[in-house]
């Protein structure tokens, strides 16, 4: 109840000044303009998550416009590799899910994210429509966000690969 009541307290501060802020911190969006930023700010919608509720899943289609983007502004979310079980990372309040499918360089979500085991999450969670908006306004993010996306599946290919071989050569060997 006391943890609760404690997230309650950190999300009424929000503002779209704070929101701007930790959006521009991301490790995705600190690379993009401040302008493209503002915009994803400008109607957001707060969500909570009990303990181990799935956020996105793995799989699931994504479409410019369609699909949204979440912000975790308290708490823990595990990004998971269903295929092999792998936990991705971990990621903390400040960082940004479901981005790649939002910004239309994913079809599908890459990985399911959940809310950490230790309590509740939340997430301003930032409509795919006003994410399509931004785009529209500042096609020279575009590119941008592709290279960075690039990096990423690639890193979170080479982790599932070296969970499966480890799998394979020494947790369950022939």
């Amino acid at each position: 109840r006391s943890y609760l009541q404690k997230l309650r307290r950190e999300t009424r501060r929000v503002t779209k000044d704070l929101l701007r802020k930790k959006l521009s911190w991301s490790s995705v969006l600190s690379q993009v303009s401040t302008e493209f930023v503002a915009m994803l700010c400008r109607n957001v919608c707060l969500r909570y998550y009990i303990p181990g509720e799935v956020i996105l899943n793995q799989g699931e289609k994504c479409r410019l416009g369609e699909s949204d983007i979440h912000l975790i502004l308290a708490g823990q979310v595990k990004a998971e590799g269903t295929e092999t079980g792998v936990t991705l990372g971990t990621l903390v309040a400040g960082e940004v899910v479901g981005e790649a499918g939002a910004f239309g360089l994913a079809q599908e979500r890459t990985a399911t994210t959940r809310a950490w085991s230790e309590g509740l999450v939340c997430t301003a969670r930032i409509a795919g429509s006003l994410v399509e908006a931004a785009l529209d306004a500042h096609p020279e993010v575009r590119e941008t966000l592709r290279s960075v996306f690039k990096g990423r599946v690639g890193a979170n290919a080479h982790k599932s690969e070296d969970r499966k071989k480890w799998l394979e050569e020494v947790a369950i060997p022939a």
